[in-house]
């Protein structure tokens, strides 16, 4: 979260989030959802936000929201701020019935005139206040940590076709197992060798990112729509690959007992969020197509 307005030292509030241990659960949705109005010593927030990922007994739980009044910033956008506050504060609703990530428990909550102190809320956008390299880098929406679940899923649904490759065998040739058709082999190859390249990009950009993170620089324009990018990417590829991954399972892929049609419908889902739809693909484009003023 960035600055706060209010004179309370970072350590203080820290106390009060952190002061049983830094073991905690976290909770919410940043986009700003939520409508406020400034009053003495905080803000009374209410909304409802959809996607708010995460335990269901969490300790902490953040908001976005847009202060109703308030002049806008310098670059003319909304006053846009997070909140922290407990999850009894929040009203949580039975909304999550998705296609896929079931188990991210991703429902809606509401609140309704809640008093939040001005001091467990931050802009959304704008300085940092954390002394770590990472958190000195632009801002990007969940990008990595949404790659490692698509990898991760493709990575799974190989080692899925695997073992179908050594059992399953053909309709209309039973003499053979499918993993002993040389299409099969060369298909399945192709599809391995996609998955570790979405990996090894992964990894490439974000050493690059992180570099310059920990010598003290910004990345340039091209190393971060490269990183940015490549979340998108990554996104898109990922379901290109498990479509074909599950085209050659055959019938097999299709039964709800078969992990195969679980992780497609991960990767489906996962792959709607922002993340994978962040415009960044046509920013690095445009910088290599000698456009440096991109933003």
């Amino acid at each position: 979260m960035g600055g706060v307005r209010e004179t309370v030292p970072h350590e203080t509030l820290g106390k009060e989030v952190l002061g049983d241990g830094a073991d905690l659960m976290l909770r919410g949705a940043i986009a700003p959802n939520g409508r406020a109005t400034r009053v003495a010593g905080g803000y009374r927030l209410s909304g409802r936000w959809p996607l708010a990922s995460g335990s269901l007994t969490p300790d902490w739980m953040l908001a976005g929201f847009v202060v109703e009044g308030a002049p806008p910033l310098p670059d003319g956008r909304p006053d846009m701020r997070v909140a922290l506050f407990r999850p009894e504060q929040a009203t949580f609703l039975d909304t999550w019935d998705a296609v896929g990530l079931r188990a991210t428990q991703s429902t809606d909550f509401t609140m309704d005139d809640v008093f939040v102190p001005e001091r467990f809320t931050g802009p959304l956008v704008g300085g940092n206040n954390i002394p770590a390299p990472f958190y000195g880098l632009p801002y990007t929406a969940t990008g990595s940590s949404h790659d490692a679940v698509i990898i991760g899923c493709l990575e799974g649904a190989l080692d899925d076709l695997a073992e179908l490759a050594a059992t399953k065998r053909p309709a209309f040739d039973p003499r053979l197992v499918i993993g002993e058709d040389p299409v099969f082999q060369e298909k399945f190859a192709e599809l391995h060798l996609r998955t570790a390249a979405l990996n090894a990009l992964l990894e490439q950009t974000g050493r690059v990112v992180m570099d310059r993170a920990l010598a003290g620089e910004e990345p340039t324009a091209r190393e971060w729509f490269g990183y940015t990018g490549g979340h998108q990417h990554i996104h898109h590829e990922g379901i290109r690959v498990l479509n074909e991954l599950m085209t050659l399972s055959g019938s097999s892929g299709l039964y709800s007992s078969h992990p195969l049609q679980r992780r497609w419908r991960d990767v489906r889902c996962v792959s709607q969020h922002v993340a994978g739809n962040n415009g960044s693909l046509r920013r690095l484009g445009a910088v290599l197509s000698g456009r440096e003023d991109v933003r």
